[in-house]
């Protein structure tokens, strides 16, 4: 009975850490289609602080990573790095494009950690 209410603790731990992480995609995907509205509007000053946002929340996303735990978290650095440039590189050059690309990848990552959630409230129904 003992081991039951440890194997749930763990699934509550686990699916308050994919909350999170998915509660950060989301910030992150607010922040970009921000900063484009920003770039639509011709507000330099909004797209810089919005895109820092952005970047700042990737950048922690990235730090947050187990790189000892193999491939998964090597694949997740390279695409924080790609966004984490492409925000940049949006900010820099007052471009769409990146942003648009950026925004993208955080949706389909953001998209994958839902789906992880939903798997871990199925488990846990068992």
């Amino acid at each position: 009975m003992q081991e039951l209410q440890v194997n749930k603790d763990s699934q509550i731990q686990d699916m308050e850490k994919v909350k999170i992480v998915t509660m950060l995609y989301e910030g992150a995907i607010n922040f970009t289609k921000t900063a484009i509205a920003k770039m639509h509007d011709g507000d330099r000053y909004g797209v810089e602080v919005y895109t820092d946002k952005a970047s700042a929340i990737v950048s922690e996303l990235s730090r947050a990573l187990d790189m000892s735990a193999g491939e998964v978290s090597q694949n997740l650095k390279r695409l924080y790095d790609f966004v984490f440039t492409r925000l940049s590189q949006a900010k820099s050059k007052n471009d769409p494009i990146p942003l648009n690309e950026a925004l993208k990848v955080l949706e389909i990552l953001r998209e994958g950690w839902t789906e992880v959630e939903k798997k871990i409230v199925q488990d846990s129904a068992r």
